[in-house]
């Protein structure tokens, strides 16, 4: 069974990602039960050993990431206030940010490490946890990250989104 994310089609269950097994994780992952932070902190440790940026990653993942912002940015209006919820490395939210100069951009990602790409990237406002004070126009979520949303994390989502929002996921 496949599932396709804006033109890009993935299987509802993968091995590995990036060329990266799931197998070389420290933690492995289950088919039967939804990953955890501590899946995505083993993923992105290995990320960051075999990729030094976005550069070093391959040519169709960065194809199909492109196409995504390009999306997202149309969906985006003047001056808004964006989280990303699940940014995973940043790329998106980098050329986002590179961009729509007009937007607050916003990124979280459950794993601690996931976003060092962008660490350095002004444009992007990093968040380690989720704050009920931060407000947003608009919420973007990775589909994967729709597995991850528990009832708090929801509850913040609503609370944080401003009046005239939008949520959605990708």
């Amino acid at each position: 069974m496949r599932m396709k994310n804006c033109c890009v089609e993935y299987p509802v269950y993968e091995k590995e990602w990036l060329g990266i097994s799931f197998d070389k994780l420290s933690v492995k992952p289950s088919f039967y039960d939804l990953a955890t932070s501590e899946f995505y902190d083993a993923f992105y440790e290995k990320f960051l050993d075999k990729y030094s940026g976005f550069m070093d990653l391959p040519g169709d993942w960065l194809a199909a990431k492109r196409i995504t912002a390009e999306y997202i940015s149309g969906l985006l209006p003047d001056g808004a206030k964006v989280l990303s919820y699940g940014c995973g490395s940043g790329y998106v939210e980098s050329l986002i940010a590179s961009n729509r100069s007009d937007l607050r951009l916003t990124a979280f990602d459950f794993a601690e490490v996931a976003s060092k790409f962008i660490e350095n990237d002004s444009s992007v406002n990093i968040i380690k946890e989720l704050d009920p004070k931060y407000k947003f126009n608009v919420i973007y979520i990775n589909l994967y990250c729709m597995q991850l949303i528990f009832k708090d994390a929801l509850n913040f989502l609503v609370r944080s989104v401003m009046i005239f929002w939008k949520m959605v996921a990708l």
